[in-house]
């Protein structure tokens, strides 16, 4: 599939207009064709949205995660 294609559907969906620009950052960096620009895991782990992300579930009991 044609990252172009990809992109271009994501830009003209609603659901994608109310995600976060730090959320569609690491996205579109994770699909780059382009293995010389594409983000690392290492970067992708490191990516600012993914430490907000981590820090708001590491506030919260595990619990609320859980179901028993």
């Amino acid at each position: 599939v044609n990252l172009a294609i990809i992109m271009h559907f994501l830009e003209h969906n609603k659901q994608w207009r109310q995600i976060s620009e730090s959320a569609k950052d690491l996205v579109t960096r994770l699909l780059c064709l382009d293995q010389n620009e594409r983000i690392t895991v290492k970067e992708a782990l490191t990516h600012p949205w993914i430490r907000v992300s981590k820090r708001k579930v590491m506030n919260h009991e595990i619990d609320q995660y859980i179901e028993l």
